[in-house]
């Protein structure tokens, strides 16, 4: 298993949960990545530079990136990678307080607006579950599933921040004060989630297989803190991700 973080220097890989494992790479003075996600084998993409004005692919572990088209228009708020690497799923947010955030499909030929009711809210992540299943949160605070192509997305529950873990497989979101992982088919039961120790969750990040996760939480007036854990083992501290993002991978060495 490997982390990955992006900061004001640049990006480091770690081996393991957190940043404390050894330093695997490392690219300084990489641009700041707003937003990452990743396929089920590993593949990672970034939003990257002031704005999250450039898309990115990131190869590993030499942490080489190439260039994605992004769509027109708006600024990126949120990725989620198809679990083959195929698409790509981005919020884009709007440019005045009357418009909405929109959903945008890359296919790798072209990017299409996925035209959905009711729309993302502007703070929401994405999580793509599986085929043409995704999961996000509505304007109306709640948890919204939406096979792409269709108009309407289906309500689930009250929640935010979806975070996916595609070959356990399970999905997660943090409902009332708490983070609960749902099934993947319907009727999508929640369950308690166990083995990790978790604050009040302000980011939210598993590992493929459900076995780790890498958080943020909130801290009084306007921080966060970060940290790290294997399912059953020791919650750490992670730096990296009070100033930074990171996510966890597959040894792709």
């Amino acid at each position: 298993m490997l982390s990955f973080f992006s900061t004001a220097t640049g990006w480091r890989l770690h081996e393991g949960v957190g940043d404390g494992g050894r330093l695997v790479a490392e690219r300084e003075g990489a641009p700041a990545a707003s937003h990452l996600a990743r396929d089920a084998s590993g593949g990672l993409w970034a939003a990257v530079g002031p704005g999250a004005a450039r898309l990115v692919r990131i190869t590993l572990p030499r942490l080489a990136d190439e260039p994605v088209p992004r769509p027109p228009g708006q600024r990126i708020g949120a990725l989620a990678a198809a679990p083959d690497g195929d698409r790509l799923l981005v919020t884009l947010l709007p440019q005045s307080t009357r418009g909405s955030v929109e959903l945008w499909l890359w296919d790798r030929s072209k990017w299409q607006v996925m035209g959905t009711s009711p729309p993302p809210h502007i703070s929401s992540s994405l999580a793509w579950l599986s085929g043409d299943l995704v999961v996000y949160e509505s304007t109306y605070r709640r948890l919204a599933l939406l096979v792409l192509g269709n108009d309407r997305a289906a309500d689930i529950t009250e929640g935010r921040l979806p975070a996916v873990a595609p070959l356990r497989p399970a999905w997660y979101a943090v409902t009332g004060r708490r983070v609960s992982e749902f099934d993947f088919s319907f009727p999508y039961r929640r369950h308690p989630v166990r083995g990790f120790r978790f604050g009040a969750v302000s980011a939210l990040s598993f590992s493929p297989g459900g076995s780790a996760c890498l958080w943020t939480e909130s801290r009084f007036p306007y921080r966060v803190v970060g940290f790290g854990q294997s399912r059953g083992g020791r919650r750490v501290r992670v730096r990296s991700l009070d100033r930074g993002t990171g996510i966890i991978l597959p040894d792709v060495r």
